[in-house]
């Protein structure tokens, strides 16, 4: 194998390792404990702590009555799906086509 050829190689070699190391950095996922409290759900849905109160207020949310509010990761982690909108989630009514009967 010449110089050129390994050379060749190692640039290569570089480019798919850093686009292998870029794919595991997007595929990382927070580590969230088992139970949550108020402010950490916050952190990790990006809502405010008064919009999570008034979910739980409405029966939106599950959650451990006590203070501050708790919650279940497992019972969190379905609640976000079935809020999903598009895909399997959301409206499952077709909407009524106007001047259809």
């Amino acid at each position: 194998m010449t110089t050129t050829e390994f050379e060749s190689l190692e640039r290569r070699l570089e480019r798919m390792e850093t686009l292998l190391a870029g794919v595991a950095d997007r595929a990382a996922v927070p580590a969230l404990p088992m139970i949550l409290n108020t402010k950490e759900l916050a952190e990790f849905t990006g809502w405010s702590v008064s919009h999570i109160q008034k979910m739980c207020q409405a029966g939106r949310l599950p959650h451990i009555k006590s203070r501050p509010l708790m919650f279940l990761r497992s019972s969190i982690m379905d609640t976000l799906q079935g809020l999903q909108v598009g895909g399997g989630y959301g409206r499952r009514k077709p909407r009524k086509m106007k001047g259809k009967a």
